[in-house]
C-alpha cells in the first residue's frame, strides 16, 4: 500500500474478532465498521475512532435524526 493507508472502513456485517484483529496488525491502521442501506441512503452507523471492540458496527452518526 506505500504507507499511505490511513484507515480501512468495512460496510455491512462486523467483522469477526479475528478478521478485525488481523487485519490490524498486518496493515498497522484503524479499521472502521459501518453499516448504512446503501439503496435508500447513505451510511447510518459506524464505530468510533478509540472503539476498538468488535462484534459490532458501532453507533448512529450525530448527524442523523431518529
Amino acid at each position: 500500500m506505500g504507507g499511505r493507508l490511513r484507515f480501512i472502513l468495512s460496510g455491512g456485517a462486523p467483522l469477526s474478532s479475528e478478521v478485525r484483529n488481523f487485519m490490524t496488525v498486518v496493515f498497522s491502521t484503524p479499521i472502521f465498521e459501518a453499516y448504512a442501506l446503501t439503496e435508500t441512503s447513505g451510511i447510518l452507523t459506524c464505530t468510533a475512532q478509540w472503539d476498538v471492540q468488535s462484534g459490532h458496527v458501532g453507533g448512529v452518526l450525530p448527524c442523523l435524526k431518529l
